[in-house]
């Protein structure tokens, strides 16, 4: 157990620490390639007995020989030069051959600045010992894997006659057979338990993995608006709006994105890296506008004077410097999501292959979570409409469904009539009381970001918003009126994100006669934090547009799917008097509209 505790530590804290380190504080080709084992470091499991023998092992292989073969490179490089003296083999720090070793790495140390030599060197020396600690502890950990069996069929041997007498013993006591039966129920049930608490917390690892995941790819997205963050703003907003249209998405589907983002997000990375070398300093320039438009930054300077010096721009606002480390956050949180879907995966495959009795106890929690499902499904069928209790209604429910076990209904059935529906937890309510509220804080925010954000773009919002407070189904206009709402709040945060762009001199400032800083089309210092609050306030839009698309696919299934029969008195009510009703409060709204107005 210690031994694993160590390799772990090693694998997932000390080995990512010590290779962004030799990332951060060198900008050449060696770290280049140090970086890419940084990217691959999270696509692997962790150390453990079949690992270790795996692709695990062989890449903390790979990256020890690769630092003894950069340890050697430096070594040999200094030898040539010291023998080489008298020839000036790279000339002086300017030349061409001088920056070419520079940039691949292995350079000429000079003797007088100690600390530029210490940093040029050591990256490679602490990776060659890391990795080293870190392989000695895996094989370490598959050799005490290999001793214990070793050590258990010693025992067991050893233990054979004390066994013998056992059994001897145990079949002449004349035991009641029921204690036996007993325990083995409790071996079930205990197994059980386990099996519903590792899915549980597999669930709410993935949950809370998508959520991490989603909110940094809208961090990724806003921080540094530019034509490479602009995909994760695009595919943050079409995701939010594909589970605000409850559109479904497969398992396939979702792991296709993840890989796609995660490569993405490796390439971005790596191109931001490779943009701290002069080199390609020089062919893009920082104010030029390629790099402005894919928000490239130079936070490193560096030149042929002082070449081994590392030099900090902090001329640049603070979101420049944080947006590499939540690209990086970004990329090792899909890794780990996808890393995590694979083992449950490889787990379920496993599970298929043992015994009747165990695959039985691990197919208990997701029946019963598809009949949670079913039941919550049921549920807005099942209550009373003017808040009567739920024990003096007569429901009958009927599901129409291929894929339902032939006891789904019955358990339904028992679980609608005869057992009181188990209690949901708060937080659940809580949301479920949002949901329905939903157009409330539609409306509240509408007028809210109007308030915020001055402007003739959002002043549209207010009018929007005092409109639908003023009618009488507000609830239902609200509704209707969701996804056009959803639809002008994504175009003001687009535009937001367009002039968010360090494209001052290539963006206009004015259409004809009106300036575009009266319609909020204006690049804010920190423009990212301006980002943040419009899709925040977008994101109730989102919730409206769902609660809307969910009452909807209700009202269809309601039709189709489930027939519920409901005894209640005095709803008949003349469909003629009301619809009269409602135009005539409608004209005295639309009415007290135009007096005031006058006014």
């Amino acid at each position: 157990m210690e031994v694993q505790v160590l390799s772990g530590f090693f694998y997932w804290l000390l080995l990512p620490l010590c290779l962004l380190a030799a990332c951060l504080f060198r900008y050449n080709a060696l770290s280049l390639i140090y970086l890419l084992y940084l990217l691959l470091l999270p696509l692997f499991f962790g150390p453990s007995e079949r690992t270790v023998r795996g692709h695990t092992g062989r890449l903390i292989k790979a990256l020890l020989g690769t630092s003894i073969l950069f340890l050697c490179a430096h070594g040999a490089f200094q030898i040539a030069l010291y023998v080489l003296a008298d020839e000036d083999l790279l000339g002086n720090n300017c030349s061409t051959w001088e920056t070419l070793s520079r940039h691949i790495g292995v350079t000429r140390l000079d003797l007088n600045d100690i600390p530029n030599c210490i940093r040029l060197v050591a990256p490679d020396l602490g990776i060659f010992l890391i990795s080293c600690i870190t392989l000695a502890f895996c094989n370490g950990l598959t050799k005490s894997k290999k001793a214990t069996p070793n050590k258990e069929v010693e025992t067991a041997e050893s233990n054979e006659e004390d066994e013998d007498e056992e059994a001897m013993e145990v079949e002449d006591a004349t035991e009641d057979e029921e204690d036996a039966v007993e325990e083995e129920r409790q071996r079930q049930a205990r197994l059980a338990v386990l099996a519903r608490l590792r899915v549980t917390a597999q669930r709410l690892l993935e949950a809370t993995g998508k959520a991490v995941a989603i909110l940094f790819l809208a961090l990724a997205g806003i921080t540094v608006p530019s034509a490479f963050s602009g995909v994760y703003y695009l595919l943050f907003i079409g995701i939010s709006t594909w589970w605000a249209c409850h559109f479904p998405m497969s398992h396939v589907g979702f792991n296709t994105i993840c890989v796609m983002v995660a490569f993405y997000t490796a390439g971005h990375v790596i191109c931001l890296y490779i943009y701290q070398t002069a080199f390609i300093q020089e062919i893009f320039p920082p104010n030029g506008l390629w790099s402005r438009l894919f928000g490239l930054k130079d936070i490193i300077h560096s030149n042929c004077s002082n070449p081994h010096e590392l030099v900090l721009n902090v001329d640049h606002a603070w979101p420049a410097y944080a947006n590499p480390a939540i690209l990086l956050l970004l990329y090792y949180t899909i890794a780990s999501l996808l890393k995590l879907k694979k083992k449950a995966s490889r787990e379920t495959k496993d599970g298929a292959l043992k015994n009747g009795e165990e695959v039985e106890l691990t197919d208990l929690e997701p029946w019963s979570a598809k009949q949670d499902e079913l039941e919550d499904e049921a549920k807005p069928m099942l209550q009373p409409v003017n808040g009567e209790q739920d024990e003096g209604d007569n429901c009958t429910l009927h599901i129409i469904s291929g894929s339902v076990r032939p006891d789904a209904a019955e358990s339904l059935n028992l679980t609608a009539t005869s057992k009181p529906r188990k209690s949901q937890s708060p937080l659940r309510d809580l949301g479920h009381l949002v949901m329905q509220q939903s157009y409330i804080c539609a409306l509240i925010v509408m007028m809210v970001w109007s308030i915020t954000f001055h402007s003739w773009l959002t002043f549209v919002l207010l009018i929007w918003a005092c409109l639908i407070w003023i009618v009488r189904s507000r609830r239902q206009l609200a509704m209707l009126c969701s996804p056009f709402i959803l639809l002008y709040g994504i175009i003001l945060c687009s535009l937001q994100y367009v002039w968010g762009m360090d494209l001052t001199e290539e963006l206009p400032t004015k259409i004809g006669f009106m300036a575009l800083t009266q319609l909020g089309l204006v690049r804010m210092e920190y423009h990212c934090l301006r980002l943040g609050v419009v899709l925040l306030y977008t994101l109730t839009f989102w919730l409206l547009l769902r609660q809307f698309v969910k009452e909807k696919c209700m009202k269809q299934e309601d039709v189709q799917l489930k027939e519920v029969t409901v005894a209640e008195a005095g709803r008949e009510k003349s469909e003629v008097l009301k619809a009269l009703g409602e135009l005539v409060m409608s004209f005295y709204a639309k009415y007290w509209i135009y007096v005031c107005g006058g006014m």
